[in-house]
């Protein structure tokens, strides 16, 4: 099995290569320790009129974080389904004028479970992943819960 670094590599070529929006943001796969994701993004591509980060940008990086997180915890399962989003909600709490941080995480493993055990045995399947998106000082600049879809190919 390849490295962490190696999967955050191909992770990153993927959504670039699948998702246009992620190499224009600049949007980075920093780490990946097994349990969360994290992607980044400067914030000079991403800054709106007021001198922060844009919404929609920060909204995409969540969106990107909890998708590429299920990529990855799927592949450990030897799993590849199309992954879609469904749906996705994101309270905006703090402006970004730094670097986005946005960490997606599994709340519950029992969930991811039985998405997996669902995904297995009807070939669909559906999760809800939670990103945050923080600061430097340790304050949480937004909170995202995306509804993702995985679905046979």
């Amino acid at each position: 099995m390849i490295d962490l670094e190696q999967r955050c590599r191909k992770l990153e070529k993927l959504l670039h290569k699948e998702v246009p929006l992620s190499d224009s943001i600049g949007m980075v796969v920093h780490g990946y320790d097994g349990k969360r994701l994290e992607l980044r993004a400067d914030l000079k591509p991403n800054i709106n009129i007021h001198g922060v980060a844009f919404g929609g940008s920060i909204y995409s990086m969540c969106a990107l974080s909890g998708w590429g997180l299920l990529i990855l915890r799927l592949q450990e399962h030897a799993l590849d389904p199309r992954i879609m989003i469904a749906g996705g909600e994101i309270e905006y709490t703090q402006p970004v004028m730094q670097t986005i941080r946005a960490s997606s995480y599994l709340p519950d493993q029992a969930d991811f479970d039985r998405f997996v055990d669902r995904y297995t045995e009807k070939r669909r399947s559906s999760i809800t992943v939670q990103v945050q998106v923080g600061l430097d000082d340790g304050a949480i600049a937004a909170r995202f819960s995306g509804r993702y879809v995985a679905f046979a190919r």
